[in-house]
């Protein structure tokens, strides 16, 4: 941020001149307005950042239960209302704890952008849905850009009186970042060891490197040794089958003949069903008081997929969600909603992200 602090600045401002205080608050207002663009950019114009569907209580239970844009109009008079009235009478205080409560919210918006990956699941409720849309939107990288930018402009007024400015909120340095990952996996390799050990000792069973070793059962050497081999190899060798023969004591009568069991083949697992990813319908009729709703599909297939919506008329259409994740076999619902009362057309695509070809919907309102 171009506001440094110097010595030679009023005493009565926390030592920042005039001009340094004037430099600060235009940062903060122009902070906020490239995040608006950046948000509009994206898919979120003000006039769905106004509508409920983005209230920010939805991301964080400690942001205010109001719309998105309310934050963003209270930052905007923060940055030319209250505060230079407030530093104009040297209420220091007030500027430094209204700033905080900014700061605080905004830190709230860039987290859960960036935490968006773990909700991407949500169940279809309508909640749910506009949640999910909410974080989509703040978890692309112009916007996070435009959040850290604001935060950064923010927080020498958040600390306008204390002396240093409040920290800002970053991944942990990089020794931290490996030694508590390194901590958590030799925490788990040893629960597994002592899980193990318990029971090997409570089953009798001893682990060896080529397989279990079987708790005898007879004081034969023979029959020992045949039922550490079968134990190991599924099979007996040859050595250990003579040996026990040689010892067995022949009794009178026929001999009921002895089979081995043969071994368990594999099961051979078929083939998942070819990966398909289908949209359904292809047309809709949206008008301004009546959303249309389509489906994307992916059936076959063994692994998740990601898919993303484009269209270029972010100003009169917006989608709810405009991007996702699918398990195979799972179907997801998507919003288009007409943001103004005005007759349009155009085309949506919805692209996967494994190789299978996009698919379109058409939308039409000028029937409303």
């Amino acid at each position: 941020m171009g506001a440094g602090r110097d010595g030679g600045g009023a005493s009565a401002t926390g030592g920042w001149s005039e001009n340094e205080r004037q430099a600060a608050l235009r940062a903060v207002a122009d902070a906020v307005d490239r995040l608006g663009h950046a948000l509009s950019d994206v898919g979120l114009p003000q006039a769905m950042r106004e509508s409920a569907s983005c209230n920010l209580r939805s991301l964080d239970r400690g942001l205010p239960n109001e719309p998105l844009e309310e934050l963003l109009l209270s930052c905007e008079a923060y940055a030319t209302v209250t505060a230079p009235a407030a530093l104009a009478t040297n209420d220091l205080e007030q500027v430094r704890d209204e700033g905080q409560y900014l700061l605080h919210d905004f830190q709230a918006l860039a987290s859960a952008g960036r935490g968006k990956n773990f909700l991407a699941n949500l169940g279809n409720t309508l909640t749910g849905t506009q949640n999910v849309f909410l974080r989509s939107a703040l978890g692309e990288p112009d916007v996070q850009d435009a959040l850290a930018d604001l935060l950064d402009a923010l927080s020498p007024l958040a600390a306008l009186a204390g002396g240093e400015t409040i920290a800002r909120k970053r991944l942990l340095p990089a020794g931290k970042r490996l030694f508590i990952p390194v901590m958590v996996l030799g925490g788990a390799i040893m629960l597994v060891i002592i899980l193990l050990s318990s029971i090997s000792f409570a089953t009798g069973l001893t682990l060896l490197p080529g397989g279990l070793e079987l708790p005898v059962v007879s004081n034969k050497s023979g029959a020992q040794s045949t039922a550490t081999a079968v134990a190991q190899t599924g099979r007996p060798t040859p050595t250990t089958a003579s040996s026990a023969r040689a010892t067995a004591t022949p009794a009178a009568g026929p001999q009921p003949t002895a089979t081995n069991a043969p071994g368990s083949a594999p099961t051979a697992t078929p083939p998942p069903g070819s990966p398909k990813f289908t949209v359904s319908p292809n047309s809709l009729q949206v008008c301004f008081d009546s959303p249309a709703t389509f489906t994307v599909s992916y059936t076959g297939g063994s692994q998740p997929i990601s898919w993303t919506a484009s269209w270029s008329d972010h100003s009169n259409i917006g989608l709810s969600p405009s991007s996702g994740s699918l398990s195979p076999g799972r179907s997801a619902n998507v919003t288009v909603s007409l943001l103004v009362d005005q007759g349009v057309t155009g085309t949506i695509t919805i692209a996967p992200n494994n190789g299978l070809g996009a698919e379109t919907v058409t939308y039409d309102s000028t029937n409303c």
